[in-house]
């Protein structure tokens, strides 16, 4: 299975900028990183700001840098003033990022835009974007022109959507619509479990994180009890981006992955991929109407 980054890889806007991330917390700069390097950008890692200091004053310049805010000795704003004061320092464009609440307006004079914490991957991509073009300029967007309606009678395949969030839902389903699918939903891995064990899905589309059952459960439950010739495609969705979720993904018995949020391109590529591969393991067994109901 290929690693997948989020909104559909490199990006042409973001492509070997150089970027400078600062930030003390390890789960934070690990994911972080993992998406700034999916979209194409050469990402310089700091764990301090005096440690960032040391690389501005060794490294070649920068395009951009995003700092975190909430760090010991030397904070965000602390780090920009201090960049800013280097003696024929070149200050890039700098974002931070900081917790909902905590915003300071004399502070935010040194950044080009400033980001609320839980950052979402999706306003981050949005600001380095805007920051490089000058305006928003989001990909999703960009692809909504290029929906293939087609795509169900060329590639029909049963679908059930394992999902409690009503929200991710709603637009999961309206998106498999988009692509002419007509896809079952249920809410948990103990739901999902009951359904593939009456009904020959194709393909699963799983939620990781869920009550009751979560995703990894559900599919290791699923290797175990569903016959071989009858075992759908399972595809794991998740906002997680690290590698050691991914394997976990795999180690569970999921057969591909994609990103949350999930776009129209992630979907309808993930939904190929399960073709193809049931296509190659059960022949024409699956070539079939889609659904009417």
């Amino acid at each position: 299975m290929k690693r997948r980054t989020f909104l559909s890889g490199v990006a042409a806007e973001l492509s070997n900028r150089r970027v400078l991330l600062v930030d003390d917390n390890a789960t934070n700069r690990r994911i972080l990183e993992q998406h700034l390097r999916g979209w194409g950008m050469h990402v310089v890692v700091a764990t301090s700001g005096a440690q960032a200091l040391e690389m501005i004053k060794r490294e070649a310049s920068f395009d951009c840098a995003v700092f975190d805010m909430q760090m010991p000795v030397m904070d965000g704003e602390q780090l920009a003033a201090s960049w800013r004061a280097i003696p024929g320092a070149m200050v890039p464009p700098l974002i931070l990022a900081t917790s909902m609440g905590r915003r300071n307006s004399a502070g935010e004079k040194h950044f080009h835009a400033v980001l609320s914490k839980p950052m979402k991957p999706s306003q981050l991509y949005d600001c380095l974007i805007s920051t490089f073009t000058g305006a928003a300029q989001r990909r999703p967007r960009s692809v909504a022109r290029q929906i293939d309606r087609g795509t169900a009678a060329r590639q029909p395949l049963r679908i059930l959507l394992v999902e409690d969030n009503p929200v991710n839902q709603m637009v999961a389903t309206r998106m498999c619509e988009k692509l002419g699918y007509r896809i079952d939903v249920v809410g948990n891995g103990l739901e999902a479990l009951a359904a593939v064990n009456q009904i020959p899905y194709d393909t699963l589309l799983m939620d990781v994180h869920m009550p009751e059952m979560d995703g990894l459960e559900a599919t290791r439950r699923i290797r175990q009890v569903i016959p071989a010739e009858r075992r759908p495609w399972i595809v794991a969705m998740t906002a997680s981006a690290m590698e050691s979720d991914r394997q976990a993904c795999i180690a569970a018995g999921m057969d591909d992955h994609t990103p949350k949020p999930v776009t129209m391109e992630s979907l309808e590529a993930a939904l190929t991929r399960a073709w193809k591969a049931k296509g190659l393991v059960v022949g024409e067994l699956h070539h079939r109407k889609p659904r009417d109901s």
